[in-house]
């Protein structure tokens, strides 16, 4: 397999037509756990989240539709694994959005491991009963996360 360049990924990944490259290269940049990815990565989500305040039910052909919320869950996946505290703010952000919000509770959790979770809980009663799954996720060893009690 021909390892790419940074900026070839991420060329691909802001302006393929071809949805599976696309997803391709967010899954190479979370592989990678490309830091330079993070603001791309990010900027990508919060335009997302802003356009899907915007969009009312139905104005989305369906297909389109799932193909963004694919590659929505992708960035939140890739921003999870890439582990920096620059995508707090857009995955807090997108615990609002019910077809975002597992993804985003994942990726918040793999962020700032065990101790995150529990920042979580507190903060966002409702997570209880996710909890057990989320543990699996989340690092043991949460005092080598970058993701203090003060970020979340």
């Amino acid at each position: 397999m021909q390892v790419q360049s940074f900026d070839h990924l991420l060329n691909i990944f802001l302006s393929a037509d071809d949805h599976t490259r696309r997803i391709s290269a967010i899954q190479a940049l979370a592989a990678a756990k490309e830091s330079r990815a993070v603001q791309p990565l990010v900027d990508y989500l919060e335009k997302a989240l802003n356009r899907a305040r915007k969009d009312r039910p139905g104005s989305h052909y369906c297909t389109h539709f799932a193909m963004q919320t694919e590659l929505q869950w992708e960035v939140i996946a890739a921003l999870g694994e890439i582990g920096d505290e620059r995508a707090i703010k857009p995955l807090l952000q997108a615990l609002e959005h019910r077809f975002l919000y597992s993804e985003a509770l994942r990726a918040l959790t793999r962020l700032g491991g065990s101790h995150a979770l529990k920042v979580l809980i507190h903060n966002y009663p409702g997570l209880r009963v996710y909890s057990t799954i989320l543990e699996d996720f989340a690092p043991q060893d949460s005092t080598s996360s970058s993701v203090g009690e003060s970020s979340i």
